[in-house]
């Protein structure tokens, strides 16, 4: 038996010279009671910096902290601290466009992958390449290219990958 109440907090996004900053953040509180004795609480909130300096730009900076206190009984409903550092950004310009995102979880001393992206769409082609990079050890994890053809009702794609295991 599980009861649980939950309390959600959120910001719109604060904006500031014409759209090119913006502040927005959003939390929760949650308790759970289990029947017996157990229980468990989450606090989390997550502020992030949006930056938009040129059309087509944007980056953001988050954090993502959690708190817990207790525990539940189902491994499906666990919950664990968090205090981690997000680092996002994409841009686009006439059919290129580009992404990436990593972050560096302050518990646990070490960064997140870092996942870059590149596409390019021109007429009935879209191609596209994903890197995945461990900045803690230097090597690069993964990589995926795919290349999709698509037409007035038809669409032929293609995709291969390699993971890198050091």
């Amino acid at each position: 038996t599980r009861f649980t109440g939950l309390l959600n907090l959120g910001l719109e996004e604060i904006s500031l010279f014409d759209g090119r900053l913006g502040l927005r953040s959003g939390g929760h509180y949650r308790w759970s009671w289990y029947g017996t004795a157990a229980r468990l609480e989450t606090l989390a909130i997550s502020p992030t910096l949006n930056l938009r300096p040129l059309p087509g730009l944007n980056l953001s900076l988050g954090e993502s902290f959690r708190l817990v206190r207790g525990r539940s009984p189902f491994a499906f409903d666990r919950e664990e601290r968090l205090n981690r550092v997000d680092l996002n950004g994409n841009w686009h310009f006439e059919g290129l466009k580009g992404s990436f995102s990593t972050a560096y979880d302050l518990e646990g001393g070490e960064f997140i992958p870092l996942e870059l992206g590149l596409g390019y769409q021109l007429g009935i082609s879209a191609t596209s390449l994903e890197l995945g990079y461990d900045l803690n050890r230097g090597y690069l994890q993964k990589a995926s290219l795919r290349e999709a053809l698509s037409g007035e009702g038809w669409s032929l794609s293609a995709s291969t990958s390699y993971d890198f295991i050091k």
